[in-house]
């Protein structure tokens, strides 16, 4: 996967740090795709993912901004196609930016600069869908 990420976004998307630098980032936690393979993977609106190594649901990142990622503290939103910027979530146990790394910081509500074609949009959207339920639980029934 590393290799076709490198490949594809160059750099981390965030700050443009050299991929020697950088984390393949899952969009879509391993142990949540290993889980749900049996199942047919994980079902966005248009695709399914079920490859953990899946490119589609990976991104090149900065250490720092993955491990914000990671945990689901902070997300990419795409509302449309050519639009793609990265959110920090604060929360009642992180009120500040102080436990986001600098670059995520830095990159909170900023355009960046990668096209993401729609299979990595819904990973992102997956995403994202889950850094809010993870930061303020789920949604009324």
């Amino acid at each position: 996967m590393i290799n076709d990420v490198i490949s594809r976004d160059g750099e981390c998307i965030v700050v443009g740090t050299k991929p020697g630098y950088c984390v393949a980032s899952h969009l879509i936690p391993v142990h949540v795709l290993q889980a749900m393979f049996s199942k047919g993977g994980v079902k966005t609106r248009m695709h399914a993912f079920n490859d953990p190594y899946d490119p589609r649901v990976g991104v090149l990142l900065d250490s720092g901004v993955d491990r914000c990622i990671d945990q689901f503290w902070s997300s990419f939103i795409v509302p449309v196609w050519f639009l793609l910027s990265m959110h920090n979530f604060k929360t009642s146990t992180r009120p500040t930016d102080k436990r986001f790394a600098n670059a995520a910081r830095d990159a909170h509500g900023k355009k960046l600069d990668i096209i993401a074609l729609s299979s990595m949009q819904e990973a992102m959207n997956w995403h994202y869908k889950h850094t809010v339920v993870n930061c303020w639980g789920g949604f009324p029934p």
